[in-house]
């Protein structure tokens, strides 16, 4: 027997933005507008309130809005969600909003403009308006290291301004220093391993005179999810192990309610 797979697969087959998209509903079959065409901030405000999606995207006929309106909660809800898929769009309005305030800075949008084009030789304001921002977002995010957008970043003092607060107060998330796997090329690799090499002989040479010993640090690698597990694995296997030295846990790995600071009885 074979496994379906995930659902994701039904949603690529699902998105034809080029095609009209209708539902059967109250024996009806009723036809819904495109998402390309209204104002964006219209387009927001409809995926997120029902009856504003009703007077922007919704049948015009008597008939088939009587038919819609019959529907229930979760029915609604599916319909929704099912033409969000239709249209490319993506699941949470969190990611709508992330792509339209990056887009709001000139900066960004003629930097994102510059990428789009020379990487994918597609046209941003022909993107935008199409309203697939699910595909669109995705290439913004899935740029080079040295693309026009990640120079805007970089050079972005207000983002600089809101990491080093989030840094201080300890909100800010401290990545470890590693590459990106899809940059990581065999010369890259291989100018990886003498740079370390080199930082070695050098070390070496120092020591040679009298310096003192440094640990030369190695020039950063992509960090596989396999690299991921083990690090969690070892960790989760660290913390029982210590978590049972002490008592805090069985052999079963249940809490016996013993906590740190408890004085052991004699």
């Amino acid at each position: 027997m074979t496994t379906r797979p995930a659902g994701v697969l039904d949603e690529l087959d699902g998105e034809r933005p080029d095609q009209p998209f209708t539902v059967l509903a109250g024996g009806r079959v009723v036809a819904f507008a495109p998402a390309a065409g209204p104002a964006w901030i219209d387009l927001l405000e409809a995926l997120g309130w029902p009856p504003s999606f009703m007077k922007w995207f919704g049948p015009t006929a008597r008939a088939d809005v009587d038919v819609i309106e019959r529907l229930s909660v979760s029915q609604m809800r599916e319909l929704l969600r099912a033409w969000r898929v239709h249209h490319g769009l993506c699941h949470d309005d969190r990611e709508h909003l992330r792509l339209a305030s990056m887009l709001s800075k000139k900066e960004y949008r003629a930097a994102a403009e510059q990428d789009l084009w020379e990487v994918h030789h597609l046209d941003l304001t022909a993107e935008w308006q199409s309203r697939r921002w699910r595909r669109l977002l995705n290439l913004l995010d899935g740029l080079r290291r040295n693309s026009h957008v990640s120079e805007a970043f970089a050079m972005d003092e207000e983002l600089a301004e809101i990491y080093l607060e989030h840094e201080h107060d300890g909100r800010g998330q401290r990545s470890e220093n590693s590459r990106k796997y899809s940059e990581y090329t065999a010369e890259v690799e291989l100018l990886s391993y003498a740079v370390d090499r080199l930082g070695e002989l050098i070390v070496a040479q120092a020591m040679g005179r009298g310096a003192r010993r440094r640990k030369v640090e190695p020039m950063p690698r992509p960090q596989t999810a396999l690299h991921r597990v083990r690090q969690r694995r070892a960790r989760s296997k660290h913390q029982y192990t210590v978590a049972r030295v002490f008592g805090y846990v069985d052999e079963n790995g249940q809490p016996t309610g013993r906590a740190p600071g408890d004085v052991p009885q004699k």
